[in-house]
């Protein structure tokens, strides 16, 4: 990949400049009425940072706390796609290659291994393709099969996953919840999130232990099954665990004999890999004999002549939708790494932050103190972002081409994602799209509102130091927006 220059526009310096003055005193009623709701929720002893501008004129209706760093949780989900759809654009194609080295005998053996190349696409399950994510890989088993003919592979199924970095887990993560699924590894090779999908159902009878079905069925993970069926319904507890960098699943606690199939989601280690063994496993099923083992590619290897096989392609815009109407923590970090990758180096978290901070900065014109970049989805303490840097981020989208594809990526109200059950008294008429934000002791809201009659708004509620649990913050965010979208105009 070609690097990019970064060049600034001799205007960027007038457009930042614009974003950081056009602010006004904030309109007082919105100001004491706001307060009264923080405090009717009980936060008024929480740190809640707010900022609400109008997107055509800037001009600030809201500021509290509104040039404090806080942590934004999910909501540093903004930035990074905004970053992603900027540098990269809408269109911007993911690929996934499959490719072999060496030639098909006439028999149908194939005299070498077959290689698959990551884009850092994490789209390849079964959220977007029909017939579940093994489709996926049954598909290029019938391409090596029945359009190529072969029988027979004398060599290895090999992951290349280069294109970013090996550093898949942020070392600020919780290393108690590696194995949940918003803390998957990540790498330019993902499938099915990284995850597998672990099925538990009662046994035969009391005692009896518990039936467990992964999907995709795959014996890259060893289960390790400590789970009982009990007729008693009070005992009915499922535990899934997975040691860091271990292919061991245990599966504990008792299932009651009258339960339905209970499904949770448990992280892979070493994700290439992972999908190197699920295609050696399809190619297997499909008839075609492999000699080789599924390993990852040498990092210092060097290129040696191949042959195209199939490429999936995915597009950047639905993977944006993804990252955030359903706060895909995988996503995210992906994102990152692409964009760290656009430079023209490896696209590590560290190369995409660096890449990602000089647009925040000189293409966007925050100053470098308003935020800071650890990880992609917010999963890291370690981030901070201002309120009213955030709102700017919103502001500079609403105007560039990339951004209509930002608003179409956010949640909506009754609609799918993480909004689905949230903002149901909005005034008629009015249109939020936003991105939720939610850590122990942290919850975020920020978007647009769009009210007809009304200049439309970007807002950021950014609420760290929560005394207990997140549901007062989100009924006084949804009470925020709901009353900045049917303010009266001065």
């Amino acid at each position: 990949m070609k690097p990019r220059r970064w060049l600034m526009p001799l205007l960027a310096p007038l457009a930042a400049a614009a974003l950081l003055t056009t602010a006004t005193a904030a309109e007082p009623t919105l100001t004491r009425r706001i307060a009264e709701i923080l405090e009717r929720q009980g936060l008024d002893e929480a740190q809640v940072g707010i900022c609400a501008i109008e997107l055509d004129s800037g001009r600030t209706l809201v500021e509290r706390l509104a040039d404090e760093p806080l942590t934004p949780a999910s909501t540093m989900k903004l930035l990074v796609s905004s970053g992603a759809l900027a540098l990269l654009g809408p269109d911007h194609a993911l690929h996934t290659r499959l490719s072999r080295r060496g030639h098909i005998t006439a028999a149908g053996v194939l005299a070498g291994d077959l290689v698959i190349t990551g884009g850092g696409d994490p789209n390849l399950s079964g959220r977007f393709y029909a017939g579940g994510q093994e489709a996926i890989l049954a598909t290029w088993a019938k391409v090596m099969a029945d359009g190529l003919g072969v029988r027979e592979i004398q060599g290895d199924v090999v992951a290349d996953n280069r294109l970013f970095g090996r550093d898949g887990v942020d070392a600020s993560w919780p290393r108690d919840q590696l194995h949940k699924w918003y803390c998957a590894e990540v790498s330019a090779l993902s499938f099915n999130d990284n995850c597998v999908d672990v099925s538990v159902s009662p046994g035969a009878a009391p005692g009896q232990p518990a039936r467990i079905q992964l999907q995709p069925g795959t014996g890259y993970l060893t289960v390790v099954n400590r789970c009982i069926t009990t007729a008693n319904k009070s005992d009915h507890v499922i535990t899934l665990d997975r040691r860091p960098g271990s292919r061991e699943l245990r599966v504990g606690g008792k299932v009651w004999t009258k339960a339905s199939p209970f499904t949770g989601y448990v992280t892979v280690p070493d994700p290439a890999l992972f999908f190197a063994t699920l295609l050696r496993e399809a190619l297997v099923t499909a008839g075609i004999e492999v000699r080789g083992r599924a390993r990852l590619i040498n990092p210092q290897a060097r290129p040696a002549p191949m042959i195209g096989v199939a490429d999936w392609v995915s597009r950047l815009e639905p993977t944006v939708g993804i990252c955030n109407r359903r706060s895909q923590n995988l996503y995210a970090e992906c994102l990152l790494r692409l964009v760290g990758a656009s430079s023209g180096k490896t696209g590590t978290a560290a190369q995409g932050g660096t890449v990602l901070r000089r647009f925040l900065q000189d293409q966007v014109g925050l100053p470098a103190k308003t935020f800071k970049i650890q990880d992609g989805s917010g999963l890291s303490r370690l981030n901070h972002v201002t309120p009213r840097a955030m709102t700017q981020l919103l502001r500079h989208a609403h105007g560039q081409p990339w951004g209509r594809a930002l608003r179409a990526s956010l949640a909506r109200p009754g609609e799918s994602g993480t909004l689905r059950k949230r903002l149901s008294s909005l005034p008629a008429g009015v249109m939020v799209s936003a991105k939720t934000g939610t850590l122990n002791g942290v919850s975020a809201l920020a978007g647009y509102i769009d009210s007809p009659g009304r200049p439309a708004v970007a807002f950021a509620i950014l609420t760290n130091q929560l005394p207990g649990g997140a549901s007062p913050a989100r009924r006084a965010q949804d009470e925020i927006v709901a009353l900045l979208a049917s303010r009266r105009e001065p």
